[in-house]
């Protein structure tokens, strides 16, 4: 339950924050937003976990009604604290596992990749955005983003940083260039039509293994 309910957030944050909500509970009950998480748990993080998927499924409903709850105000921004620390221990396991027994990349998770990385580029449309992580990794986020404007460079040098991964995620098949296709689409169309156009894309894929 514990997985389930880090991954969801780590992956919901960026995604959600950049679409123009501030709670988790706003995030929860948008139509685009919630069923990107939704659909995240159950054909992404679900599948790597051992346990049987009717006790999984109820656990992931059980805490989309949580983030629902109008009585608790759950801020994105307390939540995006060290967000790529967060990211490497609960999210990117659920893409090497992926890799690992389909031979495929977890779609919304990647996505979400993505959001993250745009997200340290520190704006909102105008607005700053008052990210909360180590110095260290403020200042590399900051100067890639100040140096480069290539989505695909900026994708390869985040990916490429063992002091952020401990390893050079470069080297997993295809990963750095959906990446950079994922940071491409949110800088030109911004986070609500690139989360429509991934959304309809992964229905259409269900549609077609139905």
């Amino acid at each position: 339950k514990v997985r389930l309910l880090n991954g969801a957030h780590t992956a919901m944050t960026p995604v959600a924050y950049l679409a123009g909500l501030d709670t988790v509970r706003e995030a929860a009950e948008d139509d685009l937003v919630g069923s990107f998480v939704k659909d995240l748990l159950t054909y992404e993080v679900i599948p790597t976990i051992d346990l049987p998927e009717q006790q999984l499924t109820a656990y992931a409903d059980e805490i989309l009604d949580r983030f629902r709850n109008p009585f608790i105000r759950h801020q994105l921004l307390d939540i995006s604290l060290n967000s790529f620390a967060k990211f490497k221990v609960r999210n990117l396991p659920v893409i090497m596992e992926h890799l690992n027994k389909n031979g495929k990349l977890p779609q919304r998770t990647v996505f979400a990749l993505g959001a993250l990385i745009c997200f340290y580029k520190g704006k909102r449309g105008h607005s700053d955005i008052p990210l909360a992580d180590d110095p260290e990794t403020l200042s590399f986020l900051k100067m890639i983003w100040t140096d480069e404007t290539d989505a695909a460079e900026i994708a390869r040098r985040v990916l490429g940083s063992e002091k952020l991964w401990g390893q050079n995620l470069n080297e997993w098949p295809d990963l750095a260039a959906m990446v950079a296709q994922h940071i491409e689409d949110i800088e030109q169309t911004g986070m609500t039509e690139s989360l429509k156009k991934l959304m309809n894309s992964q229905r259409l894929k269900l549609g077609d293994l139905s």
